[in-house]
């Protein structure tokens, strides 16, 4: 029971950090459809009807150093 508890606190954290590292991988290659900061701007612009929510991807070298 010890051995399982202490093997349980170290692969949680273990799995979570090869979790975060794949997801980074992931994204990577795949396109984010949707960020958090879309989701609130819906959501604050709702009664909006002249929002919409758009996105252009740019290449890196367009993109300001202080934002990248």
């Amino acid at each position: 029971m010890r051995k399982s508890k202490w093997s349980l606190l170290y692969k949680i954290p273990l799995a979570l950090i090869a979790l975060s590292v794949l997801w980074v991988l992931v994204l990577k290659w795949v396109p984010v459809w949707l960020t958090p900061l879309m989701i609130s701007r819906s959501i604050e612009y709702r009664s909006d009807d002249r929002f919409r929510t758009q996105k252009r991807w740019r290449r890196i070298e367009h993109i300001s150093p202080e934002l990248a």
